[in-house]
C-alpha cells in the first residue's frame, strides 16, 4: 500500500464530486453512516451531510490515498478564537481496516493542529463505536462525559 494523506476541499467542485462518490458509497450501511455521524439520517444525503458539517468557516478535511484511491476521511474545525479544534467524521473503508490508516489520519490531523496553533483537540465517540473508542483510547484521547446527542465527549492536549 502506498499511503499518502492530502487536504480536500469541498469548496473545490472536482474535490466535492470525488467526496460525494466515496461518502455515497461508503454510507450505503446504515450502521456505518450512524457510527460516524448519529444526527445523519438514512438514506445518505450528502447536501444535508455539508449544510450540516461543512458550512462552518475553519473546517478542513484530509483524505488518506492508496495511489489515487480515497480510502480514508477526517474532517477537523478550528476554533481560532480560543485555538481548539474538533475532530469530526473519522472514516476508513471497511476494506482497508485495521492496517493504521485512521491512525494515521488522527497523527496527521493533530500534526496540522499543532502547526496551527492548537493547543487541545475534541471528538465526540458514539457509545456502541467500540473501534473507535479503543483507537481514541490508545492515541491519548480521554473521556470527558457525554454529549448533548449522547455520543462520549474525549479530548487530549497537544
Amino acid at each position: 500500500m502506498q499511503l499518502t494523506i492530502q487536504s480536500i476541499s469541498y469548496d473545490n467542485p472536482e474535490d466535492k464530486r470525488i467526496l460525494k462518490a466515496c461518502l455515497i458509497r461508503w454510507f450505503e450501511n446504515p450502521k456505518d453512516l450512524n457510527l460516524t455521524d448519529p444526527n445523519m439520517k438514512f438514506p445518505f444525503n450528502f447536501d444535508a451531510w455539508i449544510k450540516r458539517s461543512y458550512a462552518k468557516p475553519g473546517t478542513t478535511t484530509f483524505v488518506a490515498k492508496d495511489g489515487d484511491w480515497i480510502i480514508g476521511y477526517i474532517s477537523i474545525l478550528i476554533v481560532r478564537k480560543i485555538m481548539k479544534g474538533h475532530l469530526f467524521h473519522l472514516f476508513v473503508d471497511p476494506s482497508h481496516r485495521k492496517k493504521g490508516i485512521g491512525t494515521s489520519l488522527i497523527n496527521h490531523a493533530e500534526t496540522y493542529s499543532g502547526n496551527e496553533g492548537v493547543s487541545g483537540l475534541s471528538l465526540n465517540v458514539a457509545p456502541n463505536n467500540d473501534g473507535a473508542i479503543r483507537l481514541y483510547t490508545s492515541l491519548g484521547y480521554e473521556p470527558e462525559g457525554k454529549a448533548s446527542s449522547g455520543s462520549f465527549f474525549y479530548k487530549k492536549w497537544i
